[in-house]
């Protein structure tokens, strides 16, 4: 399975476990899927690979993360122009993160959608472990004289194009491109994650993977506070939807959700 959007807490490591997860909410049946903290992508990703959604809500709050998706599903070859005329650098970097910080909503022309989608792109895929705006600094260090390092029996050094193959970019936005094509019923919004959680227009599976009780604020532009995590869990318990969430083992997650099961 190929990543979009490198993205720090990715679930790739356990999506089948989680996949399983959700069929077992869902009693097996195959509901609209919906994901209100859609980060990197990598469980709506996963289900488009298996066919197991034909309908699904994408949502996130952070406004860069939500016009890259949208540039992806909706005008994919305004991001691949981009992509193709790039050239990876520390000073490019720090221009697409002050472009990432300083929006605060989704702006109207395709173009500016899919400018600010690939400065979010050129954020995640070129920072230090995905952290994206949060990282101080790119791939092999700002100064490009990060360690050597061990890859089986080969001696790698991080470089800032590490991760920067424009040949996979285009593979995969065009790859998934298609099959967000083929859906039923798509949508892509930059809401709060109550409005995902109580809209019962149909019955959905929801999985959710929200910033982290300790890890949280310094990982995640948009961090959660207390009372976030408090909201969230009250949600939950009231919803009708089936769903799954993963978390940071925390006692307080804990003490939170002790009427839920815990795995």
């Amino acid at each position: 399975m190929s990543k979009l959007l490198l993205y720090p807490s990715g679930k790739a490591a356990i999506r089948s476990e989680i996949t399983r997860a959700l069929s077992i909410a869902a009693d097996h049946d195959r509901l609209p899927y919906r994901e209100p903290f859609l980060g990197g992508g990598v469980m709506t990703l996963h289900t488009l690979d298996f066919d197991r959604a034909y309908s699904i809500w994408l949502n996130d709050v952070d406004v860069g993360l939500v016009c890259f998706w949208k540039t992806v599903i909706e005008c994919p070859d305004l991001l691949l122009a981009r992509v193709e005329s790039f050239v990876p650098s520390v000073e490019a970097w720090q221009v697409a993160k002050r472009a990432c910080q300083k929006h605060d909503r989704i702006p109207c022309a395709p173009d500016r959608i899919a400018d600010l989608g690939f400065q979010k792109l050129v954020v995640q895929r070129l920072s230090h472990s995905g952290r994206g705006v949060q990282s101080g600094s790119v791939r092999g260090g700002n100064h490009q004289d990060g360690p050597i390092y061990k890859d089986g029996k080969r001696l790698r050094r991080n470089r800032i194009d590490s991760r920067w193959s424009q040949g996979q970019i285009r593979r995969d936005v065009l790859r998934y491109h298609h099959r967000f094509m083929r859906l039923d019923e798509l949508r892509c919004t930059n809401l709060d994650f109550e409005s995902v959680i109580e809209d019962e227009s149909e019955r959905c599976v929801l999985f959710l993977d929200p910033p982290y009780w300790e890890e949280g604020p310094g990982t995640y532009q948009h961090s959660f506070t207390r009372s976030d995590h408090e909201r969230l869990a009250a949600l939950l318990k009231k919803t009708k939807h089936p769903w799954v969430l993963t978390y940071g083992n925390h006692e307080e997650i804990r003490r939170l959700y002790d009427w839920a099961n815990i795995d």
